[in-house]
């Protein structure tokens, strides 16, 4: 069984530091220039590269809306990482994009998402490669850069190779993720000539934390009494009234405090209309529309407020929902909304699934398995998307292990070192068990 040295550990700390302090957030998707992403996922994608190249790797890009490095030839094992990072809130005690390490933890927007287990599938692949160990198949390493915003950059991988014929994504938990819910994302829209304007959100699969509205009339002894007596967090200035929820990834928004439906839930008590009321009433499970469900395999659906505004006398509501294999309230869910305005479909990602008796998936926990002596823990399922939905025969497999708490999207995300090393002997026993 691998292990790292203090040599390979330190190695690993300056690598992902850089790519780290790299602000890889997708301002504006530009398809036909030569970074389709911005200068800043370019620059991440293009370190990786160099990366691959220092350490003696097959390197290429595919248009600059992915790269790959590889190792070995014949059948082709994949991971599936991405190196792009959703926008940084406000309330973090240190600079997002500085890596400081304190208290054996790495500190940095995309150390849990998906940079630093990215960079340990990497160091397995270096390990096996230093160490001279034969390969059977092809290793490839297959960097995203669009992960965050619609997977458009695997998307195109696609136009130019097939799917490995099997794979795996670090971007969840270990011991595995064999299944992921459906993701389906929608907007409502129509008019509201009562509200001066509202924003809120910055992401469909984040839980905004901050929501703010201006009104023609002064409903400040209202808005302060509606604070006070629920106890929320908020405040007036420059005549916005400004809620402050928690943030959270959109596929638990059980785990934040969703600001737009807070405020919305207020500003309902002082302007009736279809964008207040249909504000107040979603919520995270659908239950006051009678489209909730729970499955006994994936869990509940969830629905998420991420988008939020009103402009020019005009809203637009953008919801994100997750939802399980067999559930039957689509339809309803889709003429309901249909009721508070104009209803138009953005997305609709059907649900991924590979068999637990697969041999990729027993292949991957007995490398979990061998490297922690963790027998407890099982295969589950999630309402997150990884790239693993991209592949037919591909899994979501660590980095985060169980009991950890997960921060991804949120504030101050961070790692623990010593559980991206162990990410990265889990992952080199996976590589030799799989193309050995």
């Amino acid at each position: 069984m691998a292990r790292l040295t203090e040599n390979q550990k330190q190695s690993f700390n300056i690598d992902l530091t850089a790519l780290i302090q790299i602000p890889s957030v997708l301002k504006k998707y530009q398809p036909q220039e030569s970074n389709p992403f911005g200068d800043d996922i370019q620059a991440a994608l293009d370190l990786m590269l160099s990366i691959g190249n220092r350490d003696g790797f097959h390197k290429f890009s595919v248009d600059n809306f992915a790269g790959v490095i590889e190792v070995g030839e014949g059948e082709e094992v994949g991971i599936l990482g991405h190196l792009d990072v959703v926008p940084v809130q406000d309330g973090w005690t240190c600079g997002p994009f500085s890596a400081i390490i304190e208290n054996g933890r790495m500190i940095g927007r995309g150390v849990n998402d998906d940079k630093g287990p990215t960079m340990a599938a990497y160091y397995a692949m270096k390990w096996i490669k230093d160490s001279g160990i034969p390969l059977k198949k092809r290793i490839r390493l297959i960097l995203g850069t669009d992960e965050e915003s619609g997977m458009r950059c695997i998307k195109h991988y696609l136009t130019k190779h097939e799917p490995s014929s099997m794979a795996f994504a670090p971007d969840a938990v270990f011991p595995l993720i064999y299944a992921e819910k459906g993701i389906h994302s929608c907007e409502v829209s129509g008019i509201e000539s009562s509200i001066i304007a509202f924003e809120s959100g910055q992401r469909l699969n984040m839980v905004p934390e901050v929501a703010k509205a201006k009104l023609s009339t002064d409903v400040s002894e209202l808005f302060n009494d509606y604070l006070i007596s629920n106890r929320f967090s908020g405040e007036i200035k420059d005549g916005w009234l400004i809620v402050y929820g928690k943030g959270a990834h959109a596929m638990q928004p059980d785990e934040g405090i969703n600001a737009a439906s807070l405020l919305g839930k207020f500003l309902v008590k002082v302007v009736d209309s279809p964008f207040t009321q249909l504000l107040s009433k979603m919520d995270n499970t659908g239950k006051v529309f009678g489209v909730d469900y729970v499955s006994n395999e994936m869990g509940p659906i969830t629905f998420n407020v991420g988008l939020v505004s009103v402009q020019d006398g005009k809203f637009s509501i953008k919801i994100n929902t997750r939802i399980p294999k067999g559930y039957p309230h689509l339809t309803k869910f889709e003429r309901v909304l249909s009721e508070f305005g104009t209803y138009k479909e953005l997305n609709n990602t059907p649900v991924h699934y590979v068999s637990q008796d697969s041999p990729l998936v027993k292949t991957l926990l007995n490398a979990y398995q061998t490297v922690t002596g963790d027998m407890k823990s099982k295969p589950i399922t999630i309402g997150g998307g990884t790239y693993a939905r991209m592949f037919p025969n591909a899994v979501a497999f660590g980095a985060m292990f169980p009991g950890r708490e997960d921060v991804a999207h949120r504030v101050d995300e961070y790692m623990v070192l010593d559980d991206l090393y162990t990410a990265i002997e889990i992952y080199i026993q996976a590589l030799l068990d799989l193309a050995t």
